[in-house]
Order: structure tokens, then C-alpha cells, then sequence
């Protein structure tokens, strides 16, 4: 009679926490990064609107009111994204998403950036959006599972969830027997 195996414990050496992130993780946890950044500058942009509204109330909009309010728009929604994504690296070392997909960003020694690498890690998104996003794309073909912005801020994004690899195809695992009939 052939009996399973228990599960191997879960210890350091078989979880994916501390390695590096790959690229899908990343981009869901930047898709949602960026849903949370679309909702505050938009009630930014609203609280903003409905006080400029309040000094001018019933006037015509010209052209100029348009271009003044895709001004403030830009203003508002990189100094949103410059802000949540620095803060949220400095002082708890990931964001919404990241928190969402079970990710950290860390140092060489494994502790959150500190304010100056943090900025600089935001600053380096823009870095890796010129050339079609080869600063993002450099995830997968990176050992290290780097960006550019990741380089620039000396920082590297890493699992921080106990999960363990999945069993792969090969591996022999004795299947339960049948249970006997009653």
C-alpha cells in the first residue's frame, strides 16, 4: 500500500518570499497602483472645480479655460503619482497594489527605501516609460528581475507572502489508494 506523502514544511529555503517579483505581478500591481491614483486626483480635481466654481460662477468657457484646466489636470495627477508612489515606498516599503499582490519593495539589506531612494525610484518610472517601456520590459529579460527605475533607486521589488513553488509535473508524488467500500 502506497501512501502520499505530507507536504514538505514551509520554511525559508521552499517560499518564494525575498525573491524577486516578475514582471506579471508588477504590472497588476501597477495596473492597480494606478486605479488608486486616477480615484484621488479626480476628487482632487473635483474639490478643485467646485471652489473655482465658486468664484466664477455662470461665465462662458473659453478656450483658455480649457487649456488652464489640462494644465491643472497634469499638475494635479503627477504630483498625485509623484506623492503616493514616493510616500508609499518611504514609509511602508510597497503600495496598494503591491500590498494587493503580496509584494515589497527593499533595499540591498532588505529594509524599506528611504526618502531619497524612494524619489528616486518614482522619478525612475518616467525612465523606464521612454522607448516603448523597455524600462519595464527589462523585468523579463533581467536575472535579477530588475527595471530601470528598480537600478536607479538601488531597490529591488520581492515576493513577501509565504507561498511555496508549485509541484511540478515530474515531481513523483504516490497517489492516495481507494478508499474501501463500506
Amino acid at each position: 500500500m502506497t501512501v502520499a506523502r505530507p507536504a514538505a514544511p514551509v520554511t525559508p529555503s521552499t517560499t518564494w518570499r525575498g525573491e524577486p517579483a516578475g514582471f506579471v505581478s508588477r504590472a497588476v500591481a501597477f495596473v492597480i497602483d494606478a486605479v488608486v491614483i486616477s480615484l484621488a486626483s479626480s476628487a482632487t480635481l473635483f474639490a478643485i472645480g467646485a471652489v473655482a466654481d465658486l468664484f466664477t460662477p455662470d461665465t462662458p468657457r473659453t478656450q483658455v479655460d480649457d487649456l488652464l484646466g489640462a494644465f491643472t489636470f497634469g499638475i494635479v495627477l503627477g504630483g498625485t503619482a509623484l506623492v503616493y508612489f514616493t510616500c508609499s515606498f518611504w514609509l511602508f516599503g510597497r503600495t496598494v497594489g503591491k500590498l494587493a499582490l503580496g509584494l515589497r519593495v527593499v533595499r540591498a539589506d532588505g529594509e524599506r527605501p528611504r526618502l531619497g531612494r524612494s524619489l528616486l525610484r518614482t522619478l525612475g518610472y518616467l525612465l523606464s516609460t521612454f522607448l516603448f517601456f523597455a524600462g519595464y520590459l527589462a523585468v523579463i529579460v533581467s536575472k535579477q528581475r530588475r527595471a530601470w527605475h528598480d537600478h536607479l533607486g538601488r531597490t529591488w521589488v520581492v515576493y513577501d507572502w509565504d507561498a511555496r513553488p508549485k509541484l511540478a509535473a515530474t515531481d513523483d508524488i504516490d497517489p492516495l489508494p481507494p478508499r474501501p467500500l463500506p
